[in-house]
């Protein structure tokens, strides 16, 4: 069953939600050690191989990752290191023994976090911008299933499997995008007429920096809610959150996101534990967001009719420290 569905529109390419997006970046990133208006020299050519050997990024380099045709844009107007460009490098592609390029498809068909930013981690990828196209099954998602030599049934039939989301509504694009990152659960009738509940965990390393002004329709839920166009968000370590409460109860954890757009949605999070031990890695500092107007509510911890409420810092995220709850 496909759980999610956006009302996209065009993918904005070149609008005002794109530019005011460009001025964000080269406003609000950290400086990625390089003159945009230096001159460069070419990288030598390995003697031995003849190919150019790789050029030598500073330390603090690293990359915005993005759709291929506003890479250029984000050279030209942020001043920032597209991992994607209009060249057609930085796409990524998988190879005939199975092995993977990172590269913006691979990223946004993932369905596994930890493989997800394993791709980031190579491409030293700190930034990830999204737009209405990629939660569309038949805009860009399709494209990104055809350069992998993918098969749209893989990723959008609710026959391969009964008890799993598919693989859009699993995607990164979507879960990004559509989700804010965000966990979901929703109903789905099986074959037999049984009732389950379809999952789809929350992403622990991604926090929404800014969005743009306009807004953009999606169905959600069973009902129509608002999001915007364009949306930001950092790759971060996160803080891990541990505790224990009662075996083989129900564990989740919140907070309310205020975005920089006054739009407002709850981060959550949700685990079964049999031991009763839990730990949740979140990707919110409670407050303001360093260098954003995004701001999140203190994470509220829920076992069964107990709740507690926790403060997460900027460290905490930043540098992924644990946080006992006792």
């Amino acid at each position: 069953m496909q759980i999610v569905v956006s009302n996209a529109k065009s993918s904005v390419l070149n609008s005002a939600d794109w530019y005011e997006t460009f001025d964000w970046l080269k406003k609000n990133t950290p400086d990625p050690g390089l003159d945009y208006y230096a001159l460069y020299k070419a990288p030598p050519i390995d003697k031995k191989t003849g190919e150019v050997e790789p050029y030598k990024y500073p330390p603090q380099a690293y990359g915005i990752l993005s759709k291929w045709d506003v890479g250029h844009d984000i050279t030209y107007y942020s001043h920032r290191i597209p991992v994607a460009n209009p060249f057609q490098q930085g796409i990524g592609s998988i190879n005939n023994d199975g092995s993977v390029v990172p590269g913006e498809a691979t990223f946004f068909l993932a369905t596994d976090e930890t493989k997800a930013t394993g791709y980031l981690d190579q491409l030293r990828a700190r930034y990830v911008v999204v737009d209405s196209s990629l939660s569309n099954p038949n805009g860009e998602f399709k494209d990104y299933v055809s350069w992998i030599n993918g098969n749209m049934d893989e990723y959008t039939s609710d026959n391969i499997s009964e008890t799993e989301p598919n693989k859009f509504d699993l995607s990164m694009s979507t879960r990004l995008y559509l989700l804010d990152g965000s966990y979901i659960s929703m109903p789905k009738t099986t074959t037999r007429g049984e009732r389950i509940d379809l999952t789809i965990p929350a992403l622990s390393h991604f926090r929404l920096l800014h969005e743009s002004k306009s807004d953009n329709s999606i169905f959600l839920e069973q009902t129509y809610k608002t999001t915007k166009q364009v949306k930001v968000f950092e790759y971060v370590k996160g803080a891990v959150i541990t505790g224990r409460g009662v075996p083989g109860s129900e564990i989740t954890i919140s907070t309310a996101v205020t975005t920089d757009q006054n739009r407002e949605f709850i981060y959550q999070n949700s685990m079964a534990t049999e031991d009763g031990n839990f730990y949740f890695t979140v990707p919110y500092s409670t407050g303001i967001q360093e260098k954003s107007g995004v701001s999140a509510s203190d994470y509220t911890i829920k076992v069964g009719s107990y709740t507690k409420e926790i403060k997460v810092s900027e460290d905490d995220i930043i540098n992924g420290k644990t946080i006992a709850v006792n």
